[in-house]
């Protein structure tokens, strides 16, 4: 799916992403549901992270785009980073690691 746009349009998504070592680069993540109505969790593989602007680094913790906050076309790009997992590149919308 390297190079792709990801339309989520139902509740309670998660995406689980592969291994860094054999995973994804250059993906966008796309909120298509209405104000509110649309959950999605993006799911790094066990030993990697998702790292980014104001995201900690920590192995195994999703990044979320809550439903309470959530609005149609919140959006987030990723790319493989290095060995320690994914780089958010871009972001819109309210997105938070997981606790």
């Amino acid at each position: 799916h390297t190079g792709k746009l990801i339309w989520v349009d139902t509740d309670a998504i998660t995406l689980t992403l592969p291994a860094i070592a054999t995973g994804l680069d250059g993906f966008m993540v796309v909120n298509g549901g209405s104000f509110g109505a649309i959950a999605v969790t993006i799911s790094p593989n066990a030993s990697d992270m998702i790292l980014g602007p104001d995201i900690t680094g920590a192995d195994d913790k999703d990044l979320i785009n809550t439903k309470a906050t959530a609005r149609r076309g919140d959006r987030c790009t990723l790319i493989a980073g290095d060995a320690d997992g994914y780089m958010v590149t871009d972001m819109i919308g309210t997105w938070a690691r997981q606790a």
